[in-house]
């Protein structure tokens, strides 16, 4: 069932008053117009931009992300600039934990794209204009998203990982007698590495952590 309330609907229109609501007719909930802004992002030039944006939000939210596209006819897809061609358009915003992460502590949809995609969209402009980004970024499709787990996990390989994500999607009592997969060899319920990894647990679906556990062994088979 789509957790999108109304209020946070009103919420991101107001936030971002070029937004309109489109009229469709599927479980999705999509967004289209200009967003804007006049920013200083730490210490790098005051930039300003305006680019069309469409934002998907899908019917399982929360559980699952709202997509960015940008749509707009000055700037090229391309993977240097974290914009796929497919599908068109679409944002790379960061790994989808992190981005659950940012979803949680923002709570809301307008709170969120105001964390995520400002940010972003300043650095593409930033980028445009001086030819290169001015923060680090994330490295491309699962190379990138591997590494992005192991800092974020604390782990050292995929097969770590895979385990992390394994018990994650078990209920906690059944995941507690699981080896631990930091590799101490102990039960999960007797290492203090089960304070980091369940920080993670209601963060998202155990569906989600079953369906990434899966796609990270099919990118190491």
């Amino acid at each position: 069932m789509l957790q999108l309330n109304d209020k946070e609907i009103l919420d991101l229109l107001q936030a971002f008053p070029k937004l309109k609501l489109k009229p469709l007719s599927t479980p999705e909930i999509v967004f289209e117009g200009l967003i804007e802004d006049k920013v200083r992002y730490k210490d790098f030039e005051e930039l300003e931009f305006i680019y069309k944006i469409r934002i998907v939000v899908p019917e399982q939210y929360p559980n699952e992300l709202p997509d960015y596209f940008i749509i707009d006819e000055s700037v090229t897809p391309d993977d240097d600039l974290h914009i796929q061609s497919k599908p068109y358009g679409k944002i790379c915003l960061g790994v989808p934990l992190r981005l659950m992460m940012e979803l949680n502590k923002a709570q809301t949809l307008s709170k969120y794209t105001e964390n995520v995609l400002l940010p972003f969209l300043y650095g593409l402009t930033y980028k445009l204009k001086n030819g290169r980004f001015p923060f680090d970024t994330v490295g491309h499709y699962a190379p990138g998203r591997l590494e992005e787990y192991k800092k974020m996990l604390k782990l050292k390989d995929e097969t770590a990982i895979i385990k992390a994500f394994e018990i994650l999607c078990m209920e906690n009592g059944n995941a507690l007698f699981e080896r631990c997969p930091c590799g101490c060899g102990k039960l999960y319920i007797s290492c203090n590495y089960r304070n980091t990894l369940e920080q993670y647990r209601d963060l998202s679906s155990k569906q989600w952590y079953r369906e990434e556990a899966k796609k990270i062994g099919r990118w190491y088979e």
